[in-house]
């Protein structure tokens, strides 16, 4: 079995960044790619979510959590990019 599959399996708590679209959209008005949602920041506001990103990992340091973390390009391929506003970036 790989390790993280070990982990996976074995921990009781797993802490994972939960509703980073919900959170953007609510608590900073962030309107998102209708076709890879909020990939886009990487582009337009790479700080916003590096500064999102720490608080998770903060939270998981001060309470010893084991973290997953999810890219915001993680259901981004080839297609979605050319119909977004995004296209022709790499």
């Amino acid at each position: 079995m790989l390790k993280f599959e070990k982990i996976y399996r074995d921990s009781k708590i797993i802490l994972t960044e939960g509703a980073l679209v919900e959170r953007l959209k609510a608590e900073f008005n962030v309107e998102v790619d209708n076709y890879i949602n909020h990939a886009g920041l990487i582009y337009t506001n790479p700080d916003l979510l590096a500064m999102l990103y720490k608080q998770y990992i903060d939270i998981a340091q001060k309470y010893s959590l084991l973290i997953m973390l999810m890219t915001p390009t993680r259901k981004v391929n080839f297609d979605s990019l050319k119909k977004s506003n995004f296209r022709g970036k790499t």
